[in-house]
């Protein structure tokens, strides 16, 4: 290839932002990500006498490109009549989305388009021409390419698991206890220009659903770039930090058969919740995070909270947070955006509150002025240690969904 042609490849490519090195077999189906899956969206209608319409379009998101970011190939079912087909793409953002066209036709139904930002959501579009006479086109539904985006705006919204209460840091907010040293702040931090923590000690859905206001505004800072969302919330909606408190006090086995409907009359609720979150930001990445085991089963730590919550306690409490965990997972799921499932409770295995060592969320701190004048109300929440395993889980799940 002489530098001429290779010369004339890149001119073409900084003036449509979409460079194709000819065609290439479509890569093997993957798992649909949020945004849709590659299928194509129905036409319009075309010229009377103009080609038929491409029925199907699939995109496979690919590898790297040498020119770098990612690649994507289209493949495309024939438009009956059709002589040449007209490619394009456009990046999503808030900020809009102008197509950007291949700055040649192509007569081949599988073609391989790059560079694509990395992690970014794309849309395609392939119209067939019968000479000069174009038909009706093709558009596949949002594509996110694979990878990691650069220079993201990243909202952490939720309760107090969010809100680093707990931690040792300096706290603002007021009773939202949001902390200088939550892990959301040390989530990912090369790959984000701004984070802004948002999330609140308490919140109940209607409490994260009032985030929503103050997050749009923040996205709308720099309505192009990437943009990452977490949220942990459901907790308190089925009163856990009560059922903590009531366990420490009281016998609370009896208790189990109710909790245990209560979490499940939250699946439906979590899940129009995360189409809400979803719907705000649709080209963002959203993580759903869940909670950890907060009391270890057989710990032995003779903490005098951790002394008042028995053996068969803190089964139940493990039995009704892990169907809390499963429920988020499955709630995120239906709404179509990305779980980390299990990947806290995980995390957390062997070092939770009344851990004999290891402990890393408190059990039973004390502060004057607290919960009945004794309690901090860190108690049953992540020190340190625990903020950054919440770190580790988000960071295996996004790793994952991204490749």
């Amino acid at each position: 290839m002489s530098h001429r042609f290779i010369k004339l490849l890149l001119v073409g490519s900084l003036a449509t932002g979409c460079l194709s090195l000819g065609s290439s077999v479509a890569e093997a189906a993957r798992p649909p990500l949020p945004g849709g899956a590659p299928t194509s969206r129905p036409p319009s209608a075309g010229h009377p006498h103009g080609p038929g319409r491409v029925a199907t379009l699939r995109v496979a998101p690919g590898g790297y490109s040498i020119f770098g970011g990612k690649q994507a190939t289209l493949t495309w079912s024939r438009s009956p009549g059709a002589t040449a087909y007209q490619l394009s793409s456009r990046l999503l953002t808030d900020a809009g989305s102008p197509w950007n066209l291949l700055p040649y036709k192509v007569t081949r139904r599988s073609w391989t388009l790059q560079p694509l930002l990395l992690g970014r959501r794309y849309q395609f579009r392939v119209r067939p021409f019968k000479g000069s006479v174009p038909g009706p086109a093709a558009v596949s539904t949002p594509i996110r390419m694979r990878g990691l985006p650069a220079h993201r705006l990243y909202a952490a919204l939720g309760d107090s698991y969010s809100s680093g209460l707990g931690a040792d840091g300096r706290e603002s907010g007021g009773d939202c206890h949001r902390n200088s040293r939550a892990w959301a702040y040390a989530l990912q931090r090369q790959h984000q220009s701004k984070t802004k923590l948002l999330a609140c000690a308490g919140a109940t859905m209607s409490g994260v659903e009032a985030q929503l206001r103050p997050m749009r505004a923040f996205f709308a800072q720099d309505p192009g770039a990437a943009q990452l969302i977490t949220v942990t919330v459901g907790g308190n909606d089925v009163g856990f930090a009560s059922v903590l408190q009531n366990c420490t006090l009281h016998s609370c086995t009896a208790s189990e058969q109710g909790l245990s409907r209560r979490i499940a009359a939250t699946g439906p609720r979590l899940a129009a919740f995360y189409r809400e979150i979803h719907a705000a930001q649709p080209f963002a990445d959203i993580l759903a995070g869940g909670y950890p085991q907060v009391v270890e089963p057989r710990g032995s730590s003779s903490n005098l909270l951790c002394r008042g919550i028995n053996g068969p306690e803190r089964d139940m409490l493990n039995r009704l947070s892990t169907q809390l965990d499963l429920t988020i997972a499955r709630a995120a799921g239906a709404a179509g955006i990305w779980s980390v499932g299990l990947a806290v409770r995980q995390a957390f295995l062997g070092h939770s509150a009344c851990a004999r060592t290891g402990e890393w969320i408190h059990a039973g701190a004390l502060k004057i002025g607290g919960i009945h004048g004794l309690i901090s109300p860190k108690t049953f929440h992540p020190k340190d240690d625990g903020q950054a395993a919440y770190v580790d889980a988000f960071n295996q799940t996004l790793l994952e969904r991204s490749a």
